[in-house]
């Protein structure tokens, strides 16, 4: 059950971010944050490798985004997945640092420049407000269901 729900998530916000959501004009990259805060919730390496895979699908067949974009999304995913195991800090604190970490990751590899532009910052805020947002919901489900 907790794995399914894990999923349904997972793909939830892949398929939001394949619509062009947007707030006030920039894109967050909620399928990347959904792998990164999930998978604190995973239990085992495997799961979260499978999360950043079938998300990797989802966007691969989404409007527009590129081959390149989806083997950088699939590698930063899979070294979320991987590293946080590897971090020291409270949960929270390691899922902030992974989300502002993925998200520059993402852009050093793709367009260094934007780091620079002013919607990188809004973006990051974005992505930092919406992984913390999916971690707290996850971490209050699991007191209660999982």
């Amino acid at each position: 059950m907790r794995l399914f729900f894990l999923i349904f998530l997972t793909i939830l916000f892949s398929f939001v971010q394949t619509t062009g959501f947007s707030i006030f004009g920039v894109k967050p990259n909620l399928a990347l944050m959904a792998v990164v805060a999930v998978s604190f919730f995973i239990s085992d390496i495997w799961e979260g490798f499978l999360l950043v895979l079938m998300s990797a699908l989802i966007l691969k067949f989404g409007p527009e985004v590129g081959n390149k974009e989806i083997i950088i999304f699939s590698l930063i995913g899979a070294a979320a997945v991987f590293s946080k195991r590897y971090l020291i800090w409270q949960q929270l604190i390691n899922c902030l640092i992974l989300l502002v970490v993925a998200t520059l990751l993402f852009y050093v590899f793709l367009s260094p420049s934007f780091i620079l532009s002013r919607i990188f910052l809004q973006e990051i805020s974005y992505n930092i407000i919406s992984g913390i947002i999916i971690f707290a919901s996850l971490r209050w489900l699991k007191k209660i269901y999982f």
